[in-house]
């Protein structure tokens, strides 16, 4: 038993993204990346995360230490636990924490 209709080659509900040339197609253009590096080596973004992170009682520490950490040194490896039954095959898929 068929449920629901087949894709057509136009039906919407296949996923392709937006259409090129829109404004949320694509990647970042390098003006914003280069905007986003400036604002973040300014002095006063260095100053204001110095200042949170020598406060561990500061709501946002965790994030910027998170944050800093992970760009100095890179991502904290993953340990990964498998079991499964003998006789089947184990998959493994990386996944990416956003």
């Amino acid at each position: 038993m068929t449920r629901g209709r087949p894709f057509t080659p136009t039906d919407s509900r296949r996923g392709r993204g937006p259409v090129k040339g829109a404004k949320n197609a694509g990647r970042k253009p390098d003006a914003f990346k280069a905007l986003c590096a400036k604002i973040t080596s300014s002095d006063e973004a260095i100053r204001a995360a110095r200042a949170i992170l020598e406060d561990r009682s500061h709501p946002a520490w965790a994030s910027v230490f998170k944050t800093l950490a992970a760009y100095a040194y890179g991502p904290q490896t993953q340990h990964v636990s498998v079991s499964a039954n003998v006789h089947s095959p184990v998959v493994l898929l990386p996944v990416r924490e956003r």
